[in-house]
C-alpha cells in the first residue's frame, strides 16, 4: 500500500469517526419528548434513571418502548462524555 492510499484512509477513517454520534443518533429530540422537556434545556440526569428504572421495571416491553429504552441508555452516555 503507498503512503499516499495510506493516508487517504486515515483521513477517511477519521472523518468517520468524527460523525459517529450524529449516526448513533436516528431520532435527533426523541429523549426530549419522551421526558416532556423543552428541546434545548439541560436533561436532568435523575429524570433519565428514572424513566430507565421505570422502563425496566416492565416484565414485558413493547418495540418501541424497547427503542425508548435504548435511547435513554445513549442519552446517558452522553451525558458522561
Amino acid at each position: 500500500m503507498s503512503t499516499f492510499t495510506r493516508l487517504a484512509t486515515l483521513e477517511s477513517n477519521i472523518h468517520t469517526a468524527e460523525k459517529w454520534i450524529q449516526k448513533a443518533v436516528k431520532h435527533p429530540g426523541r429523549v426530549y419528548k419522551l421526558l416532556g422537556i423543552e428541546e434545548g434545556e439541560d436533561i436532568p440526569e435523575a429524570k433519565i434513571d428514572d424513566a430507565i428504572a421505570k422502563l425496566k421495571a416492565k416484565d414485558t416491553r413493547s418495540e418501541k418502548e424497547q427503542g425508548d429504552l435504548k435511547a435513554l441508555q445513549l442519552a446517558k452516555r452522553f451525558q458522561s462524555m
